[in-house]
């Protein structure tokens, strides 16, 4: 087990008793300086992606999430946690992401000793369905994030400014829901979408450095992610027009990133599949 993130899964065992912990991904971003007037270093910022496998299909991902990111803080980590019997009705359907996780993913933690691949029937294949599914999830996914995408740029014309952020964030969350598709084979639930764009990360830097490269960037993500829950619930939320239109201009941007990974994951499968045939 990697020792930067084995005391964190430690801590998981003893609070939530999973039945395994699988490491999906490792991102390693590494900052190095030299000169004159600093001495040389290198720094290492990592970055995990974990699937938590729990007994009960309850979900319970937003607490371990929550749990992580203040027990983790030597880098990241990006957990998706599901129910044992979920992820085996899953598999049945032929999902690519459980069947890769539990066929290559890293067993950080087992409960009984017993192994996630398992839990795989021999009978199960990743076929040309599989690139059929993802090409159909782009398709509806992306096509929702272009129709809010349409309609935010209409409010914005209407000085709707408010509303127009919430559509924004409503065609975020779709074409980042359509990046998974293709890219990974998950069908994401998630509405946060600092966690979707982080889960992006598992196999590309694009969509996050998008949102994340100066601190006003920051800001207008953060902007970007409250009014989901702001605009319906909070009276006094309210997004001024130089905000909504600089926001608005980054997430066509995102948009039109989106369709371009999607079309090349797409390429890829399709690929990958032919030469398992």
């Amino acid at each position: 087990m990697d020792a930067v993130i084995s005391p964190l899964i430690k801590e998981i065992v003893e609070n939530y008793t999973p039945v395994w912990v699988i490491c999906f991904a490792k991102v390693t971003t590494q900052y190095s300086a030299s000169g004159c007037f600093i001495d040389n270093t290198n720094n290492f910022v990592y970055h995990y992606f974990l699937l938590v496998v729990t007994q009960k299909d309850t979900r319970i991902e937003h607490g371990i999430q929550e749990f992580a990111n203040r027990h983790f803080t030597t880098g990241y980590v990006t957990i998706l946690a599901h129910g044992k019997g979920t992820i085996r009705e899953a598999l049945q359907k032929q999902s690519r992401f459980f069947y890769s996780v539990y066929t290559n993913g890293i067993l950080c933690y087992t409960q009984d000793g017993a192994a996630p691949v398992q839990e795989i029937n021999p009978g199960i294949t990743i076929s040309n369905e599989t690139a059929y599914r993802a090409r159909e999830q782009y398709l509806y996914h992306y096509e929702l994030s272009k129709s809010f995408n349409e309609a935010s740029a209409f409010s914005l014309e209407k000085g709707k400014y408010t509303t127009a952020v919430f559509l924004m964030h409503q065609t975020v969350e779709q074409a980042c829901i359509a990046l998974l598709g293709v890219h990974i084979g998950y069908r994401a639930d998630i509405h946060n979408l600092g966690r979707l764009i982080n889960l992006c990360r598992c196999f590309s830097e694009e969509p996050i450095t998008l949102f994340t490269q100066t601190p006003e960037e920051e800001r207008l993500f953060s902007l970007l992610m409250k009014s989901y829950s702001e605009t319906r619930y909070k009276r006094g939320f309210e997004v001024g027009q130089k905000d909504a239109y600089t926001v608005g201009e980054r997430v066509s941007t995102f948009v039109e990133m989106a369709r371009k990974l999607c079309l090349k994951g797409l390429e890829i499968l399709d690929r990958q599949i032919q030469s398992s045939l």
